[in-house]
């Protein structure tokens, strides 16, 4: 019994966590391709908040990436795409 309810609390926990391991994976890398499509698509927002904020995250993502901070880069950039996201 004691088994059974163990076994079923793991496997709750592995489903909870899996979409956050596929979300992590489908982050956007720098690429200049990814970078001109997220300055696009940040270009077509409504002046607001949320594009100064994204057009901000694309400054610090290029700031990143001529410093060869990839990571930093990766996550500037992914910040901003979810920016421009229409909620």
């Amino acid at each position: 019994m004691l088994k059974g309810l163990l076994c079923s609390v793991t496997m709750l926990g592995l489903i909870a966590v899996s979409p956050a391991f596929a979300e992590s994976a489908a982050q956007a890398d720098c690429t200049d391709a990814n970078m001109m499509n997220a300055n696009a698509t940040i270009a077509k927002l409504p002046d607001g908040d949320n594009k100064t904020m994204a057009m901000k995250e694309m400054d610090m993502a290029k700031n990143s990436r001529g410093n060869a901070k990839s990571e930093d880069c990766k996550m500037h950039l992914n910040k901003a795409i979810d920016m421009s996201k229409p909620k």
